[in-house]
């Protein structure tokens, strides 16, 4: 069949036949994006959103970020906000800045800090503009919101050695042992939150060694200190690999990553380190310390995974007996 297109003249007629309301309705229509998803619900579309993020530790953070917008407009805790409940339609640039305001307002009172303010709007206003971008919504009503100025917050993380191994001091039994491993390998909190026993091996000389699964889920092996590595191995009951190494007291759980900061947190302010101490103050101070006692730039680097992997990288293990961690004091 032949579609006929309308003349000027036809159009002008067909139009000025509409209702107002028929009128805004094909107004709207013209306007709406191609719908490229085929999400039904706002569920499905974090699900595809995520899919898009390479990095598992990226992935849980957005996830937890969207989950903890969804909490704040349910007014319930993040772990019962229901995503499909929550209809990105209906959302105005108000909801949007009343949310801002009221992280804004947590920072204010110490509960929350400037970089998770700043990550939890970013994850926000990406979720968001993939809604919009994929014809999910209409409009992005988080399209005119700008981040808080990221602090220049780094020097003040820097803890001197004595006051890391003050805080170590102050907590016991698995406590000090996430303490010590977040401080001796500068690992992420991530990284720690999803270790297994299947990560944590002898290498070929026979010290102990863990591999990390870092940031676009690359791999670096690290070498423990030997109390360190000898102290885990005190705490192990099962000989599954699967099992986690750092557990939840009330079950086989492993630690959640809000669980291991509110430990780094609590021991600190035991020490009586002033500020809200998080896991990745202990990063900073491992880098800091060790280069302090000479360790070479690139085996800071290494151990971190701070830089990308190259041909070069393939003979840093040539000398499996070293890492940043062992120049640290204890």
């Amino acid at each position: 069949m032949t579609l006929t297109p309308l003349t000027p003249d036809h159009l002008q007629q067909v139009v000025v036949q509409l209702t107002p309301e028929q009128l805004r309705q094909l107004v709207m229509m013209a306007q709406q994006p191609q719908r490229l998803t085929r999400a039904t619900n706002t569920s499905e579309l974090l699900d595809g959103w995520l899919k898009s993020k390479k990095s598992k530790q990226t992935r849980r953070s957005y996830d937890w970020d969207i989950k903890c917008f969804a909490a704040y407009h349910q007014k319930t805790l993040p772990e019962h906000a229901r995503l499909d409940d929550l209809d990105l339609n209906l959302l105005a640039v108000e909801d949007i800045y009343d949310y801002s305001a009221y992280l804004e307002d947590l920072e204010s009172k110490g509960e929350v800090a400037r970089n998770t303010v700043r990550r939890r709007l970013a994850s926000l206003m990406s979720f968001l503009r993939y809604a919009s971008e994929t014809g999910f919504i209409l409009g992005n009503p988080a399209r005119g919101l700008e981040l808080p100025e990221k602090p220049d917050t780094v020097t003040e993380r820097i803890l001197t050695e004595r006051e890391v191994l003050r805080i170590i001091d102050h907590a016991e039994g698995r406590d000090r042992l996430l303490l010590e491993f977040l401080y001796y390998t500068g690992a992420r909190v991530g990284e720690v939150a999803t270790l297994t026993w299947k990560s944590i091996q002898p290498n070929r000389n026979g010290l102990g060694q863990v591999t990390l699964h870092g940031k676009r889920d690359k791999m670096r092996n690290v070498v423990l200190p030997m109390s360190l590595y000898t102290d885990l191995l005190t705490t192990r009951i099962s000989d599954s690999p699967s099992e986690a190494v750092f557990k939840s007291r009330k079950g086989e759980k492993p630690l959640k990553e809000r669980q291991i900061r509110r430990v780094v947190d609590a021991a600190a302010k035991k020490a009586g380190i002033k500020g809200h101490v998080s896991p990745h103050w202990l990063r900073h101070c491992h880098a800091s310390h060790a280069q302090d006692r000479k360790a070479p730039p690139h085996l800071v680097k290494d151990t971190l995974g701070h830089s990308s992997l190259d041909i070069t990288s393939l003979y840093t293990h040539v000398k499996p007996d070293e890492s940043s961690g062992l120049y640290l004091a204890r």
